[in-house]
């Protein structure tokens, strides 16, 4: 499966986005937003799964976020 990286502007939305991926199965990992990803303070969400399931996911459930990038290697 796909993994991505989903940047948020806090750590709240990050950690709501883990739980809300959690309750539908899928694996979710809070880490920090690498400064190559987006510049500033920021965390990030590892997840497995295709990128519109995972937006759909968020959308659903009020969850803002920056950017979503697939994981290289």
């Amino acid at each position: 499966m796909n993994k991505h990286i989903i940047a948020f502007a806090s750590v709240t939305y990050a950690n709501k986005a883990r739980s809300v991926f959690a309750k539908n199965g899928i694996n979710a990992v809070v880490k920090r937003t690498p400064g190559t990803l987006f510049r500033g303070c920021g965390f990030s969400v590892v997840a497995e799964g295709r990128p519109e399931h995972l937006v759909r996911i968020m959308e659903e459930n009020g969850i803002s976020y920056k950017s979503i990038s697939a994981v290289k290697g």
